[in-house]
């Protein structure tokens, strides 16, 4: 199989992260709520910005209450033909707020449409052995917040001898 997808990956940058002077993000622990994150800045051409020193600059960013969902062990499939609504953008936004071990039984996340996800800072998303499923025409984008501890754990590495990449989708 050969995986291949748009997948942007935000978490990467936890050096950048690190050195920014932006006020701490408060960790989200209830269901609901405002949910800070970090984005990168892009330019007039919807390209990055770098600072002097060759790191991505940082700006923080809040999703309001209502405008997402919260993942839960049981997820199947995020975006499209979901109960969750897209945002003025037809984006939809995710947020793990709580340590979430996703149920083992369950075959892989799909991704349908644009989906954020939001990693809160000192909580853990663990697929169990299962991958997240983009493929062709689909993206995912990752985001964490300030102090970047959010962690994901993806890969296909299981116990019937399936090896591949934790995060991407086929190519036919």
């Amino acid at each position: 199989k050969i995986f291949g997808v748009i997948v942007t990956f935000v978490v990467f940058l936890m050096a950048a992260v690190l050195s920014l002077s932006l006020p701490a993000a408060q960790k989200v622990t209830a269901a609901t709520g405002e949910i800070p994150y970090l984005a990168p800045v892009y330019d007039t051409d919807g390209n990055i910005t770098f600072d002097e020193n060759g790191n991505v600059i940082m700006q923080e960013k809040t999703i309001a209450d209502g405008t997402y969902s919260v993942v839960t062990k049981n997820d199947s499939v995020w975006g499209a033909g979901t109960t969750a609504t897209a945002d003025e953008n037809g984006e939809y936004w995710y947020v793990v707020n709580a340590n979430v071990t996703r149920d083992s039984s369950l075959e892989e996340l799909v991704v349908n449409g644009k989906v954020n996800l939001i990693l809160c800072d000192s909580v853990t998303f663990n697929m169990s052995f299962d991958a997240i499923n983009v493929s062709e025409g689909n993206e995912l984008t990752v985001y964490g917040q300030m102090n970047g501890t959010g962690t994901l754990l993806a890969n296909t590495n299981n116990s019937s001898g399936v090896k591949g990449a934790g995060i991407g989708g086929n190519i036919t």
